[in-house]
Order: structure tokens, then sequence, then C-alpha cells
């Protein structure tokens, strides 16, 4: 018996390999969850060694600034939270994450929270995600405009934000461009220079 709309034919092993490599691609970008705790560091060693394993054109990169763990000279990736319970975050290199942390050593959190509620935002994941958007367009060429929802739907898929399209929306296209948080963004945690890809502070 034959089921309409099945493939009868088995997947080739490029396929296998594809629909593996974007599995762990995904988990690498949310954060690989074990009873609600993210890891990173425990999974980049052995996925790496799958990589070489299976062939894949493929290694850990931090998706935000496109180096590899290799070029920055680093053994596995970090963890951004946008929230904590339950943990809801994105994998990202220590530089990007502490940039999107307004460069703060410690307490980054809770830093970003005084100054975002200070402005009148709601609180550090706002000037998170105008961080984010900013780091995002030096790295990544884009023809889509800051306020396409398009955009605001890449942000949040890619790096796993945990608000509305309509809220990112706002915050990249209109409130990044008030003055007092373009302030606060120059004088908290500048983005640092990538020169591989002709990237200078913001």
């Amino acid at each position: 018996m034959v089921t309409p709309n099945i493939s009868t034919a088995p997947p080739t092993t490029d396929d296998l390999r594809a629909l593996v490599q974007e599995y762990w691609e995904r988990q690498f970008r949310v954060g690989v969850q074990d009873l609600g705790l993210p890891h990173t560091r425990e999974f980049t060693e052995e996925v790496q060694r799958l990589a070489e394993v299976w062939d894949w054109k493929w290694t850990v990169t931090c998706q935000l600034c496109d180096r590899s763990l290799n070029q920055l000279n680093l053994a596995y990736l970090g963890y951004h939270h946008w929230q904590y319970e339950p943990d809801v975050g994105t994998s990202l290199c220590q530089f990007c994450h502490d940039f999107l942390h307004g460069g703060d050593e410690s307490d980054q959190a809770s830093q970003q929270d005084w100054r975002a509620k200070k402005l009148g935002l709601r609180d550090f994941r706002d000037l998170a995600v105008i961080r984010l958007a900013l780091r995002d367009r030096e790295v990544h060429d884009f023809d889509i405009p800051e306020d396409d929802p398009a955009y605001a739907r890449r942000l949040r898929t890619r790096y796993n934000v945990p608000l509305s399209v309509d809220r990112i929306v706002t915050l990249v296209s209109e409130v990044q461009h008030d003055n007092a948080v373009q302030e606060v963004i120059r004088d908290h945690g500048s983005s640092p220079t990538v020169p591989d890809h002709n990237i200078h502070p913001v």
C-alpha cells in the first residue's frame, strides 16, 4: 500500500547530513538544554568531533559576529540569557555577549536593567535587543529595512529573542535613534572591532 504524499525514496546521505547539521546548529543557537539549564561548553568539543567524523563543512561559530572558535581563540561559546526562569537565551562568543550587556564585567543584567529603566524602557532586554540589532546589521549585509517586521522576525528566530515582533520593530527602528539611548550605548560598551569583517566600533 502506498500512502499519498509520502516519498517512498529513502533520504540521501546528503539529506541526512543536512538534517543533522541543521539540528545541531539550532541547538547551539538556543543553547543545548538539560533539565532546563543551557550548556554550550560541554557540547562544543563533542559536536566539533562529530563534524570531523561526518565530514561537515562546519565549525562552531558565533552567530552574531560570524567568527569561529579558532578565530576567537576561545574553547567554547558563552550563553546570553534573555530570561532566567525558564532559561531562554542564545549562544554567543564572549565578546558579543559582553557587548549585549554593555561591557559590564560583573552584575551585567542588573546594570543593564538599571540603565534601561532610567531611559524609560522595560528592562535589560530592551537595551540588549537594540545592541543586538546594531551588531547584527554591522556584520551581516541586509536589504531588509530595520523597521520591516521581517527583520524583527529574523532577530527573534536567529537569536531566540522572547519579545514580540512589534516590540522588536519599535526598539530597532525608533527607540535606538533616541539621543539618550545612543549615549548609553556609546558610553557603556561600544561594539568591538572585528577586522575579519572590516567592522569598527558603533
